[in-house]
């Protein structure tokens, strides 16, 4: 496996994007592009690329703006102003890593975790006939209802009139995790509903890079890209094959139901191919949880059915 790191402008006009290639020896075999969850960076991804790259495949992604090395001016990390920029970023990526491996070109996936599978999944809405990728992950993924949403998003602005965008209020965290964390029970730190695996829960508490707090702007902004992927008025001509990976324990899953629901939404809004993995025992992070070899092996799986041409569900 041989790391690259790249940056470039993010599409906010102030922010340098920082990302990470990882390429296998030999000859590629496809492309495997990851979108991180919030208070995340890609550097978090470093064994899930080990092993894919020892697959034969390319894999890249960006740390969000707002997160890891990706930040202006020394600004804090758990900030954004625009979902849009956050979206528009990682199809930078895609379009840099389509035109280096271009002839030629290899298949192209998309994996996003938690916040980043509601940026794919506005990626994949926005598309039109267009087509971002060969297939898709969803991991982590869920469905609220959208007047919830709304409701949540008009206190969110509120908060950012009342004590700015980049404000980290206590209603703020309550909203964003600590509802996650009220549905464990005897959570030992503000992580548990996040990974059942102690070891590595406290390695992503004790990561330099991660923040303890996300401002109410990036929550709002993350809220009205949820919204927009929620509603079901919202529609694509859908074709290529999308798994949705998702813990049993997961609350933002809702223990498994509302992954049944985001099938069904997602079925509704066009996606023809859809299939759903619920993992046992594994909470909300189940690319790091103990286990997450089952999840390499049922992306491996997936992605030897789609190469081989005997896709479908």
């Amino acid at each position: 496996m041989f790391p690259s790191a790249i940056t470039f402008p993010s599409s906010d006009g102030k922010t340098t994007i920082h990302g990470t290639v990882w390429t296998p020896e030999g000859q590629p075999r496809g492309i495997l592009q990851v979108m991180h969850g919030v208070t995340e960076h890609m550097g978090r991804y470093q064994d899930f690329a080990a092993y894919f790259t020892g697959l034969g495949y390319v894999v890249c992604g960006i740390s969000a703006a707002g997160h890891g090395e990706s930040l202006y001016d020394g600004r804090m990390r758990g900030h954004f102003d625009s979902w849009a920029h956050v979206v528009a970023d990682n199809l930078t990526m895609s379009a840099q890593m389509k035109a280096q491996y271009s002839s030629p070109a290899l298949p192209f996936y998309m994996i996003g975790f938690s916040m980043g599978s509601f940026v794919l999944r506005t990626i994949i809405l926005e598309a039109g006939e267009q087509k971002p990728a060969d297939g898709y992950f969803l991991l982590g993924t869920g469905t609220q209802p959208v007047f919830l949403l709304r409701m949540i998003h008009r206190m969110m602005q509120k908060e950012c009139t009342a004590c700015g965008p980049e404000a980290c209020t206590d209603r703020v965290q309550a909203f964003a995790f600590a509802n996650y964390n009220q549905k464990i029970k005897n959570p030992e730190s503000r992580a548990d509903w996040l990974l059942a695996d102690r070891a590595e829960r406290d390695k992503y508490l004790s990561d330099p890079l991660v923040p303890e707090k996300i401002s109410a702007g990036l929550f709002g902004e993350m809220l009205s890209g949820m919204i927009f992927c929620c509603d079901r008025k919202n529609r694509a001509d859908v074709r290529e094959p999308v798994y949705l990976l998702s813990g049993q324990e997961d609350p933002v899953g809702d223990f498994g139901k509302g992954i049944t629901k985001t099938e069904a939404l997602l079925k509704k809004q066009g996606f023809s191919q859809v299939s759903s993995v619920l993992f046992p025992h594994m909470r909300h992070d189940i690319l790091h949880e103990s286990g997450h070899e089952d999840v390499y092996e049922t992306i491996r799986k997936a992605l030897e059915t789609e190469q081989s041409g005997t896709g479908g569900h």
